[in-house]
């Protein structure tokens, strides 16, 4: 429980930081999102049942350690009162905390913390994990419009999203433009949460180290430890999972730029944005630890390593103890 609560509270101070301290960042993230986001209707049907089954698997995902996390804390912040009236967190105190009314307000204290640090921290992963998934949605829905700028399919696609059949210079500049809005969307992203990011491959490390540490120096607290391991791999894929996402997204608008029958076109405006979006195109949109490593399927598996390497360490280092003594 002490390694539980000393990841949760990291990942959760890092996470009120932000929530506190990029407001303005991110209430203009979400009225961009509101108002200037295309429709997914817009792409053909088969597009669009792909980009409705990424959000709904990422949605899964978040979910599915939501649900198991209520469950676990419920377990872990009510069965020391109804056992045998002991603390959430084993604490040492200068006086006898076990008096009547002391031990009341203590375990209240511990309670609401935990449920609070559970709820903000699951709750900061239900906006980021569906803000990047949506950003990724538009790259898709940019890349269809993208592939039928010169096609017949194109005019249901600008009445949609415009209201009006405009010109192909016309719908060139504002793929341009929302190309650009994505980008700097991207950017927000990156500035927000790349400290996230940062500490939850630290504490998601440090997690999977300890549990698998006290697994081996102390099994009674088997499944407390087991379910503490897999809900942190759980939170770290799904993040992984829509950072790779966004990458691959962004990525491939170069292909769908390439198959828009560019060559048809004698317009030089045409030509001159289609250059400039295919040079944004060269470098992927990707979402980073301050920096140092990228959000992706990757940087998981690098993480499964270092803390596998360190555990390795860790056991020896005791077994060395042990065999000294």
């Amino acid at each position: 429980m002490a390694a539980a609560t000393v990841t949760t509270t990291f990942e959760c101070l890092v996470r009120f930081y932000i929530i506190a301290f990029k407001k303005p960042e991110i209430n203009d993230i979400i009225f961009k999102i509101w108002r200037k986001f295309w429709p997914v209707m817009v792409v053909s049907p088969k597009k669009m049942e792909q980009l409705i089954r990424k959000c709904y698997t990422a949605l899964i995902l978040t979910v599915g350690c939501y649900g198991p996390a209520i469950l676990c804390n419920s377990i872990a912040t009510l069965w020391p009162y109804l056992s045998n009236r002991e603390l959430i967190l084993r604490s040492v105190y200068p006086f006898d905390w076990n008096q009547t009314y002391v031990y009341e307000v203590i375990y209240i204290w511990q309670y609401v913390t935990q449920w609070y640090i559970l709820i903000l921290v699951n709750t900061f992963d239900f906006f980021m994990i569906p803000v990047v998934m949506v950003c990724t949605v538009q790259f898709g829905i940019l890349q269809d419009v993208f592939k039928n700028i010169l096609s017949q399919k194109s005019r249901r696609q600008r009445l949609l999203i415009f209201g009006d059949v405009i010109s192909d210079r016309d719908m060139i500049l504002r793929c341009l433009d929302h190309q650009q809005m994505l980008i700097s969307i991207c950017n927000q992203l990156e500035e927000i949460f790349r400290f996230a990011i940062l500490f939850q491959f630290v504490t998601s490390t440090a997690a999977l180290c300890s549990s698998a540490l006290m697994l081996q120096v102390d099994s009674s607290h088997f499944m407390e430890m087991l379910t503490f391991v897999i809900a942190h791999m759980f939170q770290l894929f799904y993040y992984c999972f829509v950072g790779s996402e966004l990458i691959s997204y962004s990525e491939n608008m170069a292909n769908a730029i390439y198959k828009c029958n560019w060559h048809l076109s004698d317009n030089r405006e045409f030509m001159k944005a289609l250059t400039l979006i295919l040079q944004r195109c060269q470098k992927p949109q990707r979402l980073t630890a301050v920096g140092i490593v990228d959000l992706n399927f990757v940087s998981y598996l690098t993480v499964l390593r270092v803390a596998f390497s360190f555990y390795t360490l860790l056991t020896k280092v005791i077994d060395r103890g042990t065999s000294w003594t």
